[in-house]
């Protein structure tokens, strides 16, 4: 539990330093960003228990201390099975929050990204422009020319926390 909240505040933290960043560059207020959120590959399977009580905490953080950090959030790719999840998980949300909300259908996923981020910016996976190295999904953010295997007590401690669903997509 206390690792994915570590994560999060540290990435908030992260996006705010980011946004700092960009203040200075464009010599205006930058204050609020749009979240992209793809949800491919989510399934029922990863909605332990523990999981989702971390999910809960980590809104209602985000919900106290970042309250009006993001502009809107935009969903694509959702599963089917994603009907009933946000049917339990929109619960966490406050009315604020859920308005800030969109699912996008897939057909509309580039026009829904063009209106609020520019081409350059988009993924090519997204129908966008944008490819880092190799790859037109944009993973390789970080390059490392060594794999390297995640050590060994943070892997118990992501496997507590998110079960036995995270273990063949994290180890090498």
């Amino acid at each position: 539990h206390d690792f994915v909240v570590r994560h999060e505040a540290y990435n908030f933290a992260r996006l705010l330093q980011a946004m700092e960043e960009l203040s200075r560059a464009v010599d205006r207020p930058v204050v609020y960003f749009t979240a992209v959120e793809d949800l491919t590959g989510l399934g029922l399977h990863m909605l332990a228990p523990r999981g989702l009580v971390n999910y809960k905490t980590i809104v209602r953080i985000c919900e106290e201390e970042y309250p009006e950090l993001v502009k809107r959030a935009l969903v694509i790719k959702a599963p089917g099975v994603f009907e009933k999840v946000w049917r339990f998980v929109s619960r966490f949300f406050d009315d604020g929050t859920r308005e800030k909300i969109q699912f996008i259908r897939e057909a509309d996923t580039l026009a829904t990204l063009s209106k609020y981020i520019a081409p350059e910016w988009i993924p090519e996976c997204y129908g966008g422009r944008l490819r880092l190295g190799s790859s037109s999904e944009c993973e390789p953010v970080l390059y490392c020319s060594q794999p390297r295997r995640v050590p060994e007590e943070l892997m118990q401690e992501i496997l507590a926390t998110w079960g036995e669903v995270t273990s063949s997509t994290c180890r090498s």
